[in-house]
């Protein structure tokens, strides 16, 4: 929890709360953080999750062959800036496929690593690995 804690401070300058142990955690770490940055109290919070406890995605309803996931998305008021701290952390940036378009029977889409811009003026975004291997998304409007 330590690392990824490092690592959140570092990227984003969340602050971290412990939580107390409670009877039926047998961990040496505190179970539950949660997070805030200097001008917001708490904005959410983390825990770790025991390897026998871990959800395994299932299969997307649409095909049945792309698993269902989740990521977060954290705004930013720089993607670029933020990808750099990310790498300096120890995170890593993510190469992936941006769906462009989807019409009744093909797909368009681009490959990239870094920061993308979302059409619509929707803004830009990155995605990444964090040091537990977490894969999510920052974005900023501009």
């Amino acid at each position: 929890m330590a690392r990824c804690q490092t690592f959140y401070t570092t990227v984003f300058n969340w602050e971290f709360t412990s939580l107390p142990a409670t009877t039926c955690d047998d961990m040496t770490e505190p179970p539950y953080v949660l997070f805030s940055t200097p001008s917001t109290p708490v904005r959410g919070g983390i825990f770790r999750v025991k390897e026998e406890d871990i959800v395994r995605p299932v299969a997307d309803e649409a095909d049945g062959q792309r698993p269902a996931t989740c990521r977060m998305t954290m705004a930013v008021e720089d993607v670029d800036a933020a990808l750099k701290r990310i790498e300096l952390a120890g995170g890593s940036i993510v190469a992936c496929v941006f769906l462009i378009s989807r019409s009744f029977a093909s797909f368009i889409c681009s490959s990239f690593s870094g920061k993308k811009e979302i059409p619509g003026d929707m803004g830009y975004f990155g995605v990444f690995r964090d040091t537990e291997g977490n894969i999510n998304v920052v974005w900023c409007k501009v």
